[in-house]
C-alpha cells in the first residue's frame, strides 16, 4: 500500500508542476492523480494507517491490533485527504467551491489532529507519527491553497501571457459579465495554439 500511495504522490508532484508550467498534458495528468490519490485515501486509509497491504485488506486477522477508534480515525483522516485533495483537482480545474472543499478538509483534519495529538502523547504509537506526517505533507498543501489567492498562482502560471493574465483579471473583477469571459477563453486559446 505505501508504494502505490508513493507513485500517486510522485505523479500528483508531476502533474502540479507540469499544470503550473504549463507543459502539454498537465492538466489532464493533474486531474487524474488528484482524482487517484483522493480516491485511494477514501477507499483505503483505514489500511494504510494500519499498516495493511492489499492481499490483507479484508483479513479479520491482520486488524487484531487495531482498535476500532484507530479504524475509525483513520476513516476520518483519509475522508479529510480525500476532500483536501478533491479540493485541489477542482482547483487546478476552476471549478467553483474548490476552495470550501479544501477548507472542510482541513477542519476535519484539524480534528483528527487534536485527537491524535492526546492519544499519540498516551500510547507514543507508531500509527499516529505516520498520520502526522502525512497530515504535515497534505495538510500543507491544502494550506497552500487556500492562503495563497488564485490570482497571484495564476499570474505565475501565465506569466509569459499578458494579454490572457489580462482578459482573466478584467473576467474576476467583474464574474456576471459574460463578455469579458469570452475574451479571456479567446485569449487562453491563442496560448494553445
Amino acid at each position: 500500500m505505501k508504494k502505490t500511495e508513493i507513485i500517486i504522490a510522485i505523479g500528483i508532484v508531476i502533474s502540479i508542476c507540469m499544470n503550473i508550467f504549463l507543459i502539454p498534458g498537465g492538466k489532464i495528468l493533474s486531474f487524474i492523480t488528484l482524482s487517484l490519490g483522493a480516491l485511494f485515501y477514501f477507499f483505503f486509509s483505514f489500511a494504510l494507517f494500519n499498516n495493511n497491504e492489499f492481499r490483507t485488506l479484508f483479513n479479520k486477522l491482520y486488524y487484531k491490533e487495531s482498535s476500532l477508534m484507530k479504524i475509525i480515525g483513520a476513516i476520518m483522516v483519509g475522508f479529510a485527504f480525500y476532500l483536501i485533495l478533491l479540493g485541489i483537482m477542482f482547483y487546478f480545474q476552476s471549478y467553483k467551491g474548490a476552495v470550501m472543499v479544501i477548507f472542510i478538509g482541513l477542519n476535519g483534519l484539524i480534528v483528527a489532529i487534536i485527537i491524535g495529538i492526546i492519544k499519540f502523547f498516551k500510547t507514543k504509537s507508531k500509527y499516529y507519527k505516520n498520520i502526522f506526517i502525512r497530515v504535515i505533507i497534505i495538510g500543507g498543501l491544502g494550506l497552500f491553497f487556500i492562503l495563497v489567492p488564485k490570482i497571484k498562482i495564476l499570474e505565475f502560471k501565465y506569466r509569459n501571457h499578458q494579454q490572457y493574465m489580462e482578459a482573466l483579471k478584467k473576467a474576476y473583477n467583474e464574474p456576471r459579465n459574460i463578455e469579458l469571459w469570452k475574451n479571456a477563453e479567446i485569449e487562453r486559446k491563442k496560448i494553445y495554439e
